[in-house]
């Protein structure tokens, strides 16, 4: 796992931190259309001083909360958001749940 410290020094302002299966890197991904690079490294950066307060604060260590994250809060609206993505494709869908 890169140290904090990486997420600046990889070229173009990309690092290993946000090439990753993280929750750090799906906010990156997230972010990063809206925002741009710089705002979104930006963004990480203050992920990650929060992040180490509260670690520091409750004297524990950091549990990632896993690249899904957001799919596993909201499922519903990962699967609007997948149905209105391929209609604005031009696809028809029809949902069937699975067996």
């Amino acid at each position: 796992m890169p140290t904090l410290v990486t997420l600046r020094t990889a070229t173009h302002g990309r690092c290993l931190l946000i090439e990753v299966d993280t929750y750090l890197g799906a906010r990156y991904r997230r972010l990063l259309p809206r925002l741009g690079n710089d705002r979104a490294i930006v963004a990480l950066q203050h992920d990650i001083l929060v992040a180490a307060w509260h670690m520091l604060r409750r004297d524990e260590p950091y549990r990632d909360l896993g690249a899904d994250h957001h799919e596993r809060l909201d499922p519903e609206r990962t699967r609007r958001n997948a149905v209105a993505q391929l209609q604005r494709l031009g696809y028809r869908i029809s949902l069937v749940p699975a067996a």
